[in-house]
């Protein structure tokens, strides 16, 4: 009984010295200038093309980079991470807001609490949003989502945002590898097909007669990837060879 005492006194005076803790109001030390927060941004977008498309097109046993373009990088960033953005946005309008109406007017509420809150809060709508649309990737993603709040306890500890930046930055990075991975098998799964006429009037591909024998398998700048099980290999046609292509309205 003696014992069960102690433990119970023990936690309770953690729980008393965290409390004390969150609230000590304690400011945050700005490390990293503006210029090169937009300079570090300005080299995500080709660090994260190049580990996208050389982990994408691998899988496909095609070397990405005898294909390089840097236009490339622009493209897959913006059509993979447009969702993203806004998120950031909304979580960006969102702690400010908790900023400017949590510490005005003499009612300070503690820093630390709103990065908990926050952090919990991306955490929550995160695991929802991948439980939903990327049930393959739930694990691997709450793995990152835990990251992201490790960071955020970090930034809490140390009272450097320049800590937030760089983590969430290589936190996504090693996101963008998992998720070329799973294109690329969900590509290879599901065998994409619609109609793509050459110059020649020829067919490449034809919705009409899908067949698991090609399919689409993606596209850069200047190239079109098809895989040809009748060669066995995959076939990189120039852009500038295909006339058209065709997509069938779902019913």
């Amino acid at each position: 009984m003696k014992k069960l005492k102690r433990i119970l006194y023990y936690i309770n005076k953690k729980l008393c010295d965290l409390s004390i803790w969150l609230k000590k109001d304690e400011g945050l030390k700005n490390n990293i200038s503006s210029s090169s927060i937009i300079k570090l941004l300005a080299l995500v977008i080709p660090i994260y093309g190049i580990l996208y498309l050389s982990i994408f097109y691998r899988h496909f046993n095609v070397n990405y980079f005898l294909y390089f373009n840097p236009l490339d990088f622009l493209r897959i960033f913006y059509a993979n991470n447009t969702f993203i953005i806004v998120l950031i946005l909304a979580l960006s309008f969102v702690l400010i807001h908790l900023l400017s109406v949590f510490r005005s007017n003499g009612k300070k509420t503690p820093l630390k609490i709103i990065f908990l809150s926050l952090s919990l809060f991306e955490l929550s709508i995160g695991a929802i949003i991948i439980s939903n649309a990327y049930p393959q990737l739930r694990y691997g993603f709450f793995f990152l989502f835990i990251l992201m709040l490790a960071v955020n306890l970090l930034v809490i500890y140390h009272k450097h945002l320049d800590i937030i930046i760089y983590g969430y930055i290589a936190i996504y990075l090693l996101g963008s590898i998992m998720f070329a991975h799973y294109e690329a098998i969900k590509i290879e799964t599901n065998k994409y097909n619609f109609d793509i006429i050459l110059n020649d009037d020829s067919y490449l591909l034809e919705e009409s007669k899908k067949s698991n024998c090609k399919y689409f398998v993606g596209n850069i700048t200047n190239y079109i990837f098809i895989y040809d099980c009748l060669l066995g290999k995959m076939r990189a046609i120039p852009m500038k060879n295909v006339k058209e292509i065709r997509f069938l309205k779902k019913n």
